[in-house]
């Protein structure tokens, strides 16, 4: 049964109170162009849907293929197996939602739109081992801007009729709390189902749960919240004024498209310049803070983090042979 925690709301909105701490980015300290190693593989590439590292091994998830999974070494790149066979028997792979694919330690957890529960899976040798410690959601929610934060919550989008564009959930179903006040940038009246557009967002949880970041797909904006839903930093990147937004849906320019991933000091999310196209890794605190821009040289669609290498791994979706790596300087 759904269970709203009135207190965490209550909680919530008399925090709200507080003031924000709003802050405008106009340089980075740390500005660079990075060079990617350029890693042949299988051209199998065909339709990745995801890419996240797990252990010492790198998955891309092509939920559209009839092998869903394509594992890596690490650090070489080179080609481990595919596993993971798309169907609904007992040892197949259901239908798994792209958007919701998320290491935990060396194993990986993903929503099945199949069942409605968290999948647990674990990446050895030469198989994807699924852990059958299955969580049966007991409520309902939208898979918009989902993402884990911490081991026992989620963040999600709403269907901004309720004036808030977020949701918090825990995995046993018990608590569904919204938060966040929809935004009113846009400068015109919009029904729910166009805000779900131009505010759409990609969010990422702080690992030791305490806190989750929202990055916005149409507008040089983030948002950084603590695990309550109190917004804690709101964050325009560069432009000194909101940048003009074109109510044509075709013509809105992207910027914060990619999801974002995230270690306990840093956030890394993957930013196209409008100028000319390409991929850069904008990095910045929890606090809001930034910490360094790198231009990438390309066009990139997924990425991950290895923290223990100081690495980024990224795939473009267009080219099915090639994982680009970018060893990145010390960041500090």
């Amino acid at each position: 049964m759904k269970v709203i925690v009135a207190s965490l709301c209550a909680l919530c909105l008399l925090s709200c109170q507080k003031s924000i701490v709003e802050k405008q980015v106009s340089t980075f300290p740390i500005v660079e162009n990075l060079a990617a190693e350029e890693v042949q593989v299988p051209p199998e590439l065909l339709a990745p849907s995801s890419l996240f590292i797990a252990g010492d091994k790198l998955v891309v998830p092509q939920i559209r293929m009839d092998t869903v999974f394509y594992v890596y070494d690490l650090p070489s790149c080179r080609f481990a197996f595919k596993d993971g066979i798309k169907g609904l028997g007992p040892n197949d792979i259901g239908n798994l939602n792209f958007r919701t694919f998320s290491a935990y330690g060396s194993d990986f957890r993903v929503l099945s739109s199949s069942d409605m529960k968290i999948h647990q899976y674990g990446v050895e040798e030469h198989q994807i081992v699924d852990r059958h410690n299955a969580f049966d959601l007991a409520t309902s929610f939208g898979v918009n801007s989902f993402s884990f934060v911490g081991d026992s919550l989620f963040v999600c989008m709403t269907d901004m009729e309720s004036g808030y564009e977020l949701e918090l959930h825990n995995i046993a179903g018990t608590m569904s709390m919204p938060f966040s006040d929809v935004p009113n940038w846009h400068g015109y009246n919009a029904d729910p189902n166009e805000l779900i557009f131009i505010y759409f967002k990609n969010t990422v949880g702080k690992p030791d749960g305490s806190k989750m970041a929202a990055f916005y797909a149409y507008w040089k904006r983030f948002r950084i919240y603590d695990d309550q839903g109190v917004l804690i930093s709101d964050v325009r990147v560069e432009d000194s004024s909101i940048p003009n937004f074109k109510s044509d849906v075709m013509s809105r320019e992207q910027y914060y498209v990619s999801y974002p991933k995230a270690t306990d000091e840093y956030l890394f999310c993957l930013y196209t310049n409008p100028d000319d196209g390409q991929s850069e890794l904008h990095v910045f605190d929890w606090e809001g803070n930034a910490v360094a821009r790198f231009a990438l040289g390309r066009r990139l669609d997924f990425f991950d983090y290895d923290e223990k290498q100081n690495m980024i791994y990224a795939i473009d979706s267009s080219i099915d042979d090639r994982i680009f790596v970018y060893s990145l300087p010390v960041l500090n």
